[in-house]
């Protein structure tokens, strides 16, 4: 995470610049990568989106065992071992070939447990840096997303040689691996998108780019969990997680803090914060997304911050085993109770739709698909969404419906501004989250 302190005082405007400032001086690392001029990128030059309409968390009173199942199968040995093997790519620093390799490592990490990945390129300081993205498609909602995040780069004061970054954020890496690993076996029906940004430590760049993609690509993200720093603790130092907010993310860290209370014996602080641009969530609030971050300490001068914070002492012997499995526990139990593990009982969606169904001819089809709504309600008019397998909407198609009934016809070979390749493709009506969609299958 870059350097920061908490806001304290009223005068918000006149601390940010400080906080600027101490930035600066705390950041340890030299050359290009402090960007001690640019911390944080002004998000202007993207249009943000819409603030997603506001939800109300309803907290669930019982514990799903299924989903408790699922969050018992966090243990240390398995979080030890991939900080162990990030740690030792002695430096995952964002300007040197060690990052990169990490990002291929992960690449493939992900491609292993049968994930759609892709890495999504951007230059910083005329270099190369790469996100990694990988997506489990949700079985009734794949345009729906839900992401899990953190940043994999790390920073020492001896960047370009040694930055082990066992904690930050090897431990954030960690519990984004370890919820992939765990979810990809378990159909969800809503998407998860699990990504790990690079170029962080140079001011919140992977993210930043990553959001500009989201907006122009349209994805539809219901809920950001960034994770960033989760494994320091020593005696004296508060044992908890601190969980922040803005004001338009409350009913997400509420689903956060619900799922806390349910699954774990993990102790958590929450924090309403809209100022706190300090992680990878800020950019996601900056384009209206809700995002909640997860940290082992909020303020920099308490005793539960890292002294080894953004050192070559930043190693897995300094990371706390009980400490860091509750964290990840509490992300895990929140991701798989949003995502909505197929197989629980207690998590269901309580929006309410007319009955429809939706029947595609031919299928596959070649040239063009015909798709037929059939609705028991009284719309007089729909619109139909197609989507790609990442969760991506390529088309939307307009019905107009007489006694329930209305038709469209998509014809993907028209879409000359997209490249589309054969495969499984969604359709559904926008605007109505519990109707089903449908598969189209597209052959060239």
């Amino acid at each position: 995470m870059p350097s920061r302190i908490t806001h304290l005082y009223d005068n918000k405007g006149l601390l940010f610049f400080l906080v600027l400032m101490i930035g600066f001086i705390l950041n340890p690392a030299e050359g290009k990568g402090a960007r001690r001029d640019h911390p944080i990128r002004p998000f202007t030059d993207t249009r943000p989106v819409k603030a997603v309409v506001q939800r109300q968390w309803t907290p669930l009173l019982e514990a799903d065992p299924v989903i408790q199942g699922v969050v018992d199968e966090i243990d240390w040995n398995g979080l030890a071992a991939k900080i162990g093997w990030l740690e030792n790519f002695e430096t995952r620093y964002s300007y040197t070939p060690q990052c990169e390799a990490a990002g291929d490592s992960l690449f493939e990490y992900f491609s292993n447990l049968g994930l759609s990945v892709v890495k999504r390129h951007f230059i910083w300081d005329d270099v190369d840096m790469w996100n990694v993205e990988a997506t489990q498609t949700g079985t009734i909602y794949p345009d729906s997303i839900f992401i899990i995040c953190g940043h994999y780069d790390s920073i020492s004061e001896d960047a370009y040689n040694l930055a082990p970054g066992a904690d930050d954020n090897a431990s954030g890496t960690a519990a984004v691996m370890t919820a992939a690993q765990i979810l990809s076996q378990h159909p969800t029906n809503y998407a998860i998108k699990y990504v790990l940004f690079a170029g962080e430590e140079q001011g919140l760049i992977g993210s930043y780019y990553y959001v500009q993609d989201a907006v122009s690509l349209g994805m539809a993200i219901v809920g950001v969990l960034n994770a960033d720093m989760l494994g320091w603790w020593s005696s004296g130092a508060d044992f908890d997680l601190e969980i922040e907010t803005n004001t338009d993310s409350q009913w997400l860290a509420a689903a956060v803090t619900n799922a806390a209370d349910l699954y774990t014996n993990m102790p958590y602080e929450l924090h309403i914060e809209d100022n706190a641009w300090w992680g990878d969530h800020w950019y996601f609030w900056q384009a209206g997304f809700a995002a909640v971050n997860h940290e082992e300490s909020y303020d920099l001068v308490d005793p539960d911050f890292n002294p080894y914070y953004h050192t070559t002492q930043d190693v897995l012997d300094h990371i706390d085993p009980d400490f860091t499995v509750g964290n990840v526990k509490i992300l895990v139990a929140a991701l798989t109770t949003l995502a909505q593990l197929q197989d629980a009982t207690g998590v269901t969606d309580q929006f309410e739709t007319p009955s429809l169904t939706l029947r595609a001819d031919p299928n596959p089809f070649h040239n063009g698909v015909t798709i037929c709504l059939t609705t028991s309600g009284k719309l007089l008019a729909a619109d139909l969404g197609i989507f790609n397998i990442g969760g991506r909407l390529i088309a939307t198609l307009p019905v107009r419906l007489q006694g329930g009934r209305g038709t469209a016809t998509w014809r993907a070979s028209e879409l000359s501004s997209i490249h589309l390749s054969s495969g499984v493709y969604f359709c559904r009506p926008l605007g109505m989250r519990s109707a089903r969609p449908i598969e189209l299958i597209y052959i060239k």
